[in-house]
């Protein structure tokens, strides 16, 4: 039955806070209800005992006054100070009437002395004196009473004529005090509701505005802080997120578009260069071929590494992660290019066994391409020093790469491992790359759960420093 409300109510196409309105009042209307009624239950209680006590102190009163021997005349009714509209009446052995206050009883004819309730019955306990139609009339108490030799019968009544009425005010009154509660509680729920909700309308009319091309509107954070602020902090964050990553492809499409084009327009020349005189000319035939081969592989190349950004952006590409010995590794490395590279001195200075889990093809990848970047900025001749470091202590590896090239000013420092940023432009011709092998080197580190720094001084060389968990 529940589940079938809940489904019923979801499917209810009404605004949240109109569902939080109806919510709140029902759960308020609950609680009136519940008060009004207990209310009214506990009043009805404590009426019917007040007059109860009232019939039981009249009856005390009037026992001990017999029981004291006075006599039985008009002076107990100065005597006694009776509460309420409380009759009594008081009988002798033969059920003869002996004294009362009950103005219908001294009125009566001759013979209808005796009432119709047997004076005998329910001695000692409370009791509802009903009509012939079943109407409550009133609360009666006969008591039996001895002294001196003699037999009395007492009967206290409290006639209840009207008394329902001022029950049946009591419940008016709580039932016009219910809806108006009720009543105020949808005024109010509907206003606490709306304002409530207002910043996720500001929230709505913002994110509505808000387009490609226009991603400089944010939500006012000023207010309380409560959990709505910090709603509309994370969606600030969210767009300034968005605003720097659009910026950030926008920049990346715009430096790649200009990497592409200068090997397009080289290999534009030299196919025009050999429309005209390379079938001629032999020598130029083979510079133009020459150019446009290496062109083509410095072409490929770059769209390699822009297809592996974009798959690392999208959380495409996969790693196969296993334990191995990195030792050997690094020394499959360094092997690689003191072979490829005779115009520098590589050295691999310390190489501490030890065992990582990773990726070693990736981590292989990292490594060429820093060791690939230090031999292009270090002059023929330069030392490239190699160190894998174990820190045993801190669960680390620590690797060292570092060169006695050009070097790195400072404020430029910070900026290595963005994309396509290159240290000197000028000579791009010369050392090759687009400003890319950085980035991929600490993209793979970081995704290894590592970290990495540089440290450089112009015309003293630069330093990369890979840090990698160990086993």
């Amino acid at each position: 039955m529940l589940s079938k409300l809940n489904k019923l109510w979801e499917r209810m196409n009404i605004p949240i806070y109109l569902k939080l309105t109806l919510i709140y009042a029902f759960i308020f209307s609950l609680m009136i209800v519940i008060s009004s009624t207990a209310t009214f239950k506990i009043m009805k209680y404590l009426g019917w005992q007040n007059f109860k006590e009232e019939v039981r102190d009249t009856s005390r009163e009037i026992a001990n006054y017999i029981k004291a021997g006075k006599a039985l005349d008009k002076s107990l009714l100065q005597e006694i100070d009776l509460r309420g509209p409380v009759d009594f009446r008081i009988y002798n052995r033969a059920g003869d009437l002996v004294l009362s206050n009950d103005w219908h009883v001294l009125h009566s004819k001759k013979g209808q002395h005796r009432l119709e309730i047997n004076m005998k019955s329910n001695l000692g306990s409370i009791s509802v004196w009903r009509d012939s139609s079943g109407e409550k009339k009133a609360l009666y108490l006969n008591r039996k009473i001895e002294y001196n030799n003699q037999l009395f019968y007492l009967q206290v009544d409290f006639p209840l004529r009207g008394r329902d009425s001022i029950f049946n005010t009591l419940l008016l009154i709580l039932s016009i005090t219910s809806i108006i509660g009720i009543l105020s509680s949808i005024v109010v729920g509907n206003y606490i509701a709306k304002k409530m909700l207002r910043p996720i309308g500001e929230i709505t009319a913002t994110a509505q505005k808000i387009t490609i091309n226009d991603l400089d509107k944010r939500i006012d954070t000023s207010g309380a802080d409560d959990e709505l602020k910090k709603l509309a902090l994370t969606f600030n964050n969210m767009i300034d997120r968005l605003q720097a990553s659009i910026e950030k492809q926008k920049q990346f499409v715009s430096d790649a578009s200009h990497e592409l084009r200068t090997p397009i327009s080289v290999i534009q020349g030299y196919i025009d260069l050999l429309d005209r005189w390379g079938k001629e000319d032999k020598e130029v035939l083979e510079e133009a071929i020459e150019a446009i081969q290496a062109e083509t592989t410095s072409m490929k190349k770059l769209l390699e590494q822009l297809l592996f950004l974009a798959r690392s952006d999208k959380g495409q590409y996969k790693f196969e992660h296993k334990t191995f010995d990195l030792s050997e590794l690094i020394a499959e490395v360094y092997q690689e290019f003191e072979l490829i590279d005779d115009e520098h001195e590589i050295t691999l200075a310390q190489n501490d066994q030890v065992e990582i889990r990773g990726d070693a093809k990736a981590i292989k990848q990292m490594l060429r391409i820093i060791i690939d970047n230090s031999i292009k900025y270090t002059e023929s001749g330069g030392r490239i020093t190699i160190t894998s470091q174990q820190r045993r202590e801190e669960e680390q590896v620590r690797i060292v790469i570092k060169d006695t090239g050009r070097g790195i000013g400072k404020e430029e420092l910070d900026r290595i491992f963005d994309r396509f940023y290159r240290v000197d432009e000028s000579r791009t011709s010369k050392t090759g790359g687009a400003g890319l092998g950085l980035s991929i080197a600490k993209w793979i580190v970081e995704s290894q759960q590592g970290r990495i720094e540089a440290n450089s001084e112009l015309n003293k060389g630069t330093e990369i420093i890979i840090t990698l968990p160990t086993c």
